[in-house]
């Protein structure tokens, strides 16, 4: 259903969030105005995702939003989102029960806006990305964020491309977790900008993976953390006073 905040679709279970399941698949979303949600599932035991064109616009829009779900597979999906501090796809799992995952393969995202996101995954156990074009345009905004908030919450990201532009920009942002970053291709355009962002992970690894940066000031690789291996990765800048690798706490 339609409410005011213009969510298209909806899918809301009730306290136990393991009664719900919802699978989408062949849909095409236009949905506007402040705060709008394309698809938004609360409470689902699983959920996927499939074949979907979803195009949201206005301050704070999200094309998909998931929170509470045992799991979710997104997949071959088309996501646009216009407007300041909005999100391709926001995952919220802090509730979810242990054993929780995001999946999301073969998808398209292009999000435009300050503050913008791509990818916003806060609280999963276990999130994989893989085979994800991701394409994010404005000052300070990320292409994928990841925050863990259990020991053993994880991130993996496979063969996925993220470009973003913008002052204080980043490719990947990560904290709190153990992550995984393989074949992967980050771009960075702007000023104080970061390729890849390592905060407080624990076992990450990051192999194979190129990242180029361009702007003053900007940054390749800022870890923050103990227990990372980085190998067979590339890191270009492409201007004044930038740091191609940053690495405190090693």
């Amino acid at each position: 259903g339609t409410d005011v905040r213009g969510i298209m679709l909806g899918f809301e279970g009730y306290y136990d969030y393991r009664y719900l399941s919802a699978d989408v698949s062949g849909t095409e979303l236009t949905v506007s105005g402040e705060r709008a949600q394309g698809l938004r599932i609360k409470c689902g035991g699983n959920v996927k995702l499939s074949s979907i064109s979803i195009d949201a616009s206005g301050t704070e829009a999200k094309g998909v939003y998931v929170r509470n779900t045992l799991s979710s597979d997104v997949s071959g999906t088309k996501i646009a989102v216009s407007g300041d501090r909005g999100v391709g796809i926001d995952v919220n799992n802090l509730y979810a029960g242990s054993g929780n995952l995001i999946k999301i393969s073969n998808t398209s995202i292009d999000v435009t806006g300050g503050g913008a996101e791509g990818i916003n995954s806060y609280g999963a156990e276990s999130a994989y990305v893989s085979g994800t074009k991701i394409v994010v345009s404005g000052d300070k905004c990320i292409g994928l964020y990841g925050r863990g908030t259990r020991a053993n919450d994880a991130l993996e990201i496979s063969n996925t491309s993220i470009d973003v532009t913008g002052t204080r920009a980043k490719g990947i942002d990560t904290v709190d977790l153990s992550a995984n970053i393989s074949g992967a291709k980050i771009v960075v355009s702007g000023d104080s900008g970061v390729g890849l962002g390592i905060s407080s992970c624990r076992n990450s690894e990051i192999s194979n993976t190129s990242i180029d940066v361009t702007g003053s000031s900007a940054y390749g690789i800022s870890v923050f953390s103990s227990d990372v291996y980085i190998k067979d990765a590339v890191a270009t800048m492409r201007s004044n006073e930038g740091t191609g690798a940053q690495i405190w706490n090693n």
